[in-house]
């Protein structure tokens, strides 16, 4: 074992190794990574699989060998055989839910499952639940009850409302949950969640929708007090992080998207850029418009920033990351995109260029970046280009620099403007994050 751990990280490790399924949703950047591989140790496992997202596949198997000396094998695609005798099996949510889920199924039988961005385990029809949690969150035909423990990992369970954690949970701590009257889904939502029902369309059903969380101290004590997770808000040895609202000068906006938000209120907005209605309204075309007005505001500022560090700019939309992309290869800057259809190869070689100084930029979609990028080596300036009504996805991204390693402040900017929808996100995302504060920390 060639790394040292930091204390927060043994401290982990020990807590996760003697607490059977503890979860872990410790922010990103403050070390899961050792912390369950060293509880895996611990715990005296000798046989483990993980299920991440695709683009940390390679990540968990480079650690597992480096940190344990396991031996792995990493499954990618659903025409590949499990081979016999290694220590670990690292597989991708989508295949281990879906052509992969019988011969996954029948190999582990014993050790760790590790659940890593375990928020992707929500959804109480998904196939990942399903394959995962079992049916109906009963462990009966899932992973987790072929497993002696189970670890997740997340710095985010709580994606949109409350009702986020009802597979991530119940399935592991039934018997407290039954407590509570809350085994069932639907249950759950009534205590943890604000609905409404609503009929879309005359020849419809009516449909329960849910608008927002509820009874967030009872989320909390269950947390903390009956389960005990680990959160971590930041590695204890890391520099502080300074946020700033910026305000570029923007070029016109198609009349169209001028006042077309104007007469909606927040929780409508939210329900409609979250697509729980069946129209957009065009909010995807004024999100876009209103930020991509922004990019040639913002090159001057971006370019000073440039002499002293490499620069992480988030973008939600391709279009905009094509906008920065285009505008500060024109000025000379050094630019590389991360976005959907970026293979992750590449994204592996752009994060080493972007680490050793020989790129100038990465314009990453927020979504695309994942968990297993870490920039912090070089830089400590980020960028929101377009700021997001899910605060989750904001301290995932951030985390790309603001993480463990991370030795100067880091400097976080959010490219902001009057415009009423820029208002509106910023808004609902300070409101969102309290109430999961309030449920998480």
């Amino acid at each position: 074992m060639a790394k040292t751990l930091m204390a927060i990280q043994v401290e982990d490790a020990k807590l996760m190794a003697e607490g059977g399924d503890l979860p872990n949703y410790s922010l990103a950047g403050t070390g899961k990574t050792l912390s369950t591989l060293e509880a895996f140790r611990l715990a005296g496992h000798k046989k483990g699989i993980v299920l991440a997202p695709a683009i940390a596949l390679d990540m968990w198997a480079a650690e597992i060998d480096d940190y344990l000396g396991a031996s792995v094998q990493v499954i990618r695609k659903g025409a590949d055989t499990l081979s016999k005798g290694n220590d670990f099996i690292v597989a991708p949510y989508d295949l281990a839910a879906g052509s992969q889920r019988t011969a996954l199924y029948k190999a582990f039988n014993e050790g760790a499952l590790i659940l890593d961005e375990a928020d992707r385990v929500r959804g109480n029809t998904s196939k990942r639940t399903d394959a995962v949690m079992g049916r109906g969150c009963t462990g009966r035909g899932g992973f987790i009850e072929r497993a002696d423990q189970v670890w997740s990992l997340t710095g985010n369970p709580i994606y949109r409302y409350h009702n986020d954690l009802w597979s991530q949970l119940v399935g592991l701590y039934p018997d407290l949950f039954a407590e509570y009257g809350v085994l069932e889904y639907d249950d759950f939502v009534k205590n943890f969640c604000f609905t409404k029902v609503k009929k879309f369309h005359p020849r419809m059903e009516p449909k329960v929708t849910i608008l927002g969380s509820t009874n967030a101290p009872i989320i909390h004590h269950i947390l903390h007090k009956e389960i005990g997770v680990i959160r971590r808000k930041v590695a204890s040895d890391l520099p502080p992080v300074v946020e700033e609202v910026l305000h570029p000068k923007m070029t016109a906006i198609p009349t169209q998207y001028a006042s077309m938000i104007n007469n909606m209120t927040d929780a409508q907005l939210l329900r409609v850029l979250l697509a729980e209605e069946d129209e957009e309204a065009g909010l995807a075309g004024i999100w876009q418009a209103v930020a991509i007005a922004k990019v040639k505001g913002s090159v001057e500022y971006i370019t000073d920033l440039c002499k002293a560090t490499p620069v992480l700019i988030g973008t939600w939309h391709s279009s905009v990351g094509a906008a920065y992309y285009t505008e500060l290869t024109k000025v000379g800057l050094k630019v590389k995109r991360i976005y959907g259809a970026t293979p992750a190869r590449e994204r592996t070689e752009i994060a080493n260029a972007f680490n050793d100084g020989s790129i100038d930029v990465i314009v990453g979609q927020m979504q695309a970046m994942g968990v297993a990028i870490n920039l912090q080596k070089a830089s400590n300036r980020v960028l929101i280009a377009q700021d997001h009504f899910s605060p989750s996805i904001l301290e995932q991204f951030i985390a790309r620099v603001y993480r463990t390693g991370q030795t100067s402040t880091t400097y976080v900017g959010y490219l902001s403007s009057n415009h009423p929808l820029d208002k509106a996100i910023a808004r609902i995302r300070r409101h969102r994050a309290k109430v999961q504060s309030t449920a998480l920390d």
